[in-house]
Formats: C-alpha cells, sequence, structure tokens
C-alpha cells in the first residue's frame, strides 16, 4: 500500500476509443484472506474473477490499481499461533509465505499486497480515530460479552458453545443453530461452555467506543454518497444496506486491560481493514468486480 499513487482524474486521449474520453480511475480489491490458515479454492476463485475484470478495465484505457493484504487481526489467530508456540506475528508471516506461489501459478497480478498489520495501516488508523474524536463522533458504551474465566479472555461467537434455546439441540454455537436456522444472542444459549477450556463463561463488561452513524452530519453525508445512483448501479444492495447502517451506531474501538488511555485502544478488525480502503481510494471510483 504503500507504493500505491493514486493522481487525480485526468482527460486523456485512447487510440481504441473516440476523443476526449475520460480515463476511470478504479481501486479494486478483493475480500481479505483471514491469515489463520492457507490459501484455498474459494480465495483464487475470487482472485481470478478480479484479476480478469482489472485486465479488461485497463484494455479499456482505465487507470486500475489493484491490490490485496492478509487480514493479519483476530482471536482465531491470536489462539492458532499459541497452539503453535510461536507470536501471532510469526504465525501470520508463515501463513502469507505460501502465498506467492498460488498467485504467480495462476498469473493473478496484484499491485501492491500488504497486510492489515502494517505500520501504514497503524498510523492511518490512529489519524482516523482521533479526527473522529476531535470532531465528536466517537461514543462510549459499556457491554457485557461471556469471558472465559481459565482463558482470560472475551469469547466470540464462535468460541462459545451450547444448548439453542429455540429447539434444544446440543454443541450449538453462540449465535445460530444448525439445527432448526434459529438465530439468537450468545446470551440466550442454555447452559453455554467456552471452546477453548470446556469453562462455564461468566459475564463480565468492557468498554467498547462506537462510530456515531447516528449522529445527523454522518446521515446526511452517507445517504448522499451511497444512495447515488452511479454507485448504486454497481452494488444492487448497497441503498438498502444504507439505510440499514444509518440506523445504528458501529462498534469501531473496544479498551483493552481496562487502561484509561487511548494507548491501549484496540481497533476492532472492520476498523483495520476497512481503513486503508477508504483512505487510499481518495476520490477514485470504488467498484467490486
Amino acid at each position: 500500500m504503500t507504493h500505491m499513487s493514486i493522481a487525480l482524474l485526468k482527460w486523456r486521449f485512447h487510440p481504441f476509443k473516440s476523443a476526449l474520453t475520460m480515463t476511470r480511475k478504479l481501486f479494486v480489491t478483493t475480500a481479505l484472506p483471514y491469515a489463520n490458515g492457507a490459501f484455498h479454492i474459494g480465495h483464487i476463485m475470487e482472485y481470478i474473477q478480479a484479476d480478469i475484470w482489472v485486465r479488461f478495465q485497463r484494455m479499456q484505457g482505465h487507470e486500475v490499481h489493484f491490490v490485496g493484504a492478509d487480514d493479519a487481526h483476530g482471536a482465531p489467530i491470536m489462539i492458532a499461533a499459541e497452539k503453535a508456540g510461536v507470536t501471532p506475528q510469526a504465525f501470520v508471516a508463515n501463513i502469507a509465505a505460501g502465498r506467492k506461489q498460488y498467485l504467480d501459478g495462476f498469473h493473478i497480478g496484484f499491485d501492491n499486497w500488504h497486510s492489515t498489520d502494517g505500520p501504514e495501516n497503524h498510523a492511518l488508523s490512529r489519524d482516523i480515530y482521533r479526527k473522529l474524536k476531535a470532531a465528536g463522533f466517537i461514543a462510549t458504551k459499556t457491554i457485557e460479552q461471556f469471558y472465559d474465566p481459565v482463558k482470560n479472555m472475551f469469547l466470540p461467537d464462535r468460541y462459545i458453545k451450547g444448548e439453542c434455546p429455540k429447539c434444544g439441540a446440543k454443541d450449538q454455537y453462540g449465535d445460530s443453530c444448525e439445527v432448526c436456522s434459529g438465530v439468537y444472542a450468545p446470551t440466550d444459549l442454555k447452559n453455554p461452555y467456552s471452546t477453548l477450556t470446556g469453562a462455564t463463561p461468566v459475564m463480565k463488561s468492557s468498554e467498547h467506543f462506537f462510530f456515531k452513524l447516528s449522529d445527523p452530519q454522518c446521515v446526511d453525508f452517507l445517504r448522499e454518497w451511497a444512495l447515488d445512483l452511479r454507485l448504486a448501479r454497481c452494488a444492487g444492495r448497497l441503498p438498502g444496506f444504507a439505510e440499514e447502517l444509518l440506523r445504528q451506531d458501529r462498534a469501531l474501538l473496544r479498551r483493552l486491560h481496562g487502561r484509561p488511555d487511548d494507548r491501549a485502544i484496540s481497533f476492532h478488525r472492520q476498523g483495520h481493514h476497512l481503513f486503508p480502503y477508504a483512505v487510499l481510494a481518495g476520490d477514485a471510483e470504488i467498484l467490486r468486480p
């Protein structure tokens, strides 16, 4: 991402088009591969499709920046690294080392590949958070979550199992039942237990930071931007999705270890890997192939 440069839109001539055709500037990315496991066919299928689309756009004379990154944050990586007896950084580096042979083998040409744990991402995330906070767009709320008293960590939904509150099926995850397809909150589970230690989780409070999407300034800006017809044409679900988002604030950060200062604030995964996209895209058109 450090080597990506996104220039202002320019008017150019193209030999295969009529004169004075405006060159589009496109910022293209795919779903970031979560770095807790090796590349698989699902990754390659998406990359091939995106690579074909990128090549087509370039053949039309457009300026395209095709980027990707390893998604290097989250509890699964931390736990997998602990089991392997290495640091999360070393674990991610080992997974990332196996990427090149597959990309090269399928002739997939990303312009740049980086990591959500890169120093640039850290700097951008801090800068955006500080600006949001200064503008009054950050709010704090105390949230109750299941906590593993043996592992000493808050448990994501995937690490909680119990009996489905709707049909009574055993060993169901903390968000949905694979037997009756019921959807529920982790706290609704009967006889919950941690899949990491088998311990019965306890409820514990922690302070979370929210991006105030419900603020009138944010609502007005996002509605104008997200419901723009030019964007809607490339993402049919976008208008409805945007309206849904505008009705709620977005969990963005959490405070670590109860420390009272901003140095102990950690971004949730969406903050880590969405911020670079938003900042680097600049005034480019953001399209998904």
